[in-house]
């Protein structure tokens, strides 16, 4: 019986194809092969007579017609083409379609078509308002940076910022655009803000790390880039290499107290840690000083007990013994190193 319907359907639909022919212009008649054709699964057809009807029709019906025409043309037929040109249309009879805006979108995406993505999006943004608004701003200055229009990028973002400051995808576009352009204080302040957004901490860790850089390196604030490094420790994320540059800064300030327990706690984190030992070496007197050194040939002695011998190790028990004064054993150490 199924299969009777089917052939049933079909013979509705060569005759209503038929027909058609002959009255090009009946309406009723296309609409009535638009739904046979669809129940027969001949999708030709039904895109055929959705693209037929939008030409008598405008506004909203017409822009759903041709969202059924590009629907089918792309995932029943394949016919990228012209699904395309299906969906531009019904965008230009609804600019405000969001499934026609969507598929277009989708299909400028697969082949990387950046610029027509940018077309597309401003166009969409160019009519007001639409709720998912501030993700296309922060698209449309992704495509932007990434045709290089980097001022061009940036006031887009500033209208994003406008309504959400915090929009922590904006905010790392933003740095990234400010640093390719030297502005290092306006990379410091998106830096500063995406901390603060909501992100996971290993995220603001890495936003905390990239302010201090910065801060240090571009604008001689040694300060400011040791409040973003004690940002990362109260984050509990203070690796051995930040725990060096938190030890640095605050040698620099002479702060020694500070800086010898930034280095211990470099230590903890890896106790073969080599300029940890040196500087504390260097700032530690007397029996301290000897309870690292130990500590550390401890430790190398360890990881050699592991099977991990390499050159690395033996400088480090070389310069240990000899800080500890065992002349002898640095100078055998030493021996080996040569060997």
């Amino acid at each position: 019986c199924i299969r009777d319907s089917t052939r049933d359907v079909a013979r509705v639909c060569l005759l209503l194809s038929n027909a058609v022919d002959k009255r090009p212009d009946d309406l009723a008649l296309w609409e009535t092969l638009r739904v046979a054709a669809r129940q027969a699964g001949q999708w030709a057809l039904v895109a055929q007579a959705c693209e037929r009807l939008a030409l008598f029709v405008d506004g909203t019906l017409e822009a759903d017609l041709l969202e059924e025409a590009g629907a089918v043309r792309l995932d029943c037929l394949q016919q990228h083409q012209q699904a395309e040109d299906a969906f531009r249309g019904a965008l230009e009879a609804d600019p405000t379609r969001q499934v026609a805006f969507r598929r277009l979108h989708d299909l400028l995406a697969a082949r990387e078509d950046a610029a027509g993505l940018e077309e597309l999006v401003s166009a969409r943004l160019a009519i007001g308002g639409p709720k998912d608004r501030p993700e296309l701003l922060y698209e449309r200055a992704r495509l932007l940076r990434g045709f290089s229009d980097r001022p061009g990028a940036l006031e887009v973002l500033d209208e994003l910022f406008a309504t959400e400051p915090e929009h922590s995808g904006a905010l790392a576009l933003a740095a990234e655009v400010h640093v390719s352009l030297e502005q290092w204080e306006q990379a410091v302040d998106c830096l500063r803000r995406l901390s603060q957004s909501g992100i996971p901490d290993e995220q603001r860790r890495v936003a905390h790390l990239g302010a201090a850089d910065f801060l240090e390196s571009r604008l001689d604030a040694k300060g400011e880039a040791l409040a973003e490094l004690r940002a990362v420790e109260a984050l509990g994320l203070a690796d051995p290499a930040t725990w060096l540059r938190i030890g640095a800064l605050e040698e620099g300030f002479d702060h020694t107290g500070a800086a010898i327990d930034a280095y211990r706690r470099a230590l903890e984190a890896d106790p073969i840690e080599a300029t940890a030992v040196e500087r504390l070496a260097t700032l530690m007197e007397g029996e301290d000083r000897d309870l690292v050194l130990r500590d550390y040939e401890r430790a190398i002695w360890t990881k050699i007990d592991e099977g991990a011998l390499d050159a690395t190790l033996l400088e480090g028990l070389r310069r240990a013994a000899h800080g500890r004064g065992h002349l002898e054993r640095a100078s055998a150490v030493a021996a080996v190193e040569a060997a």
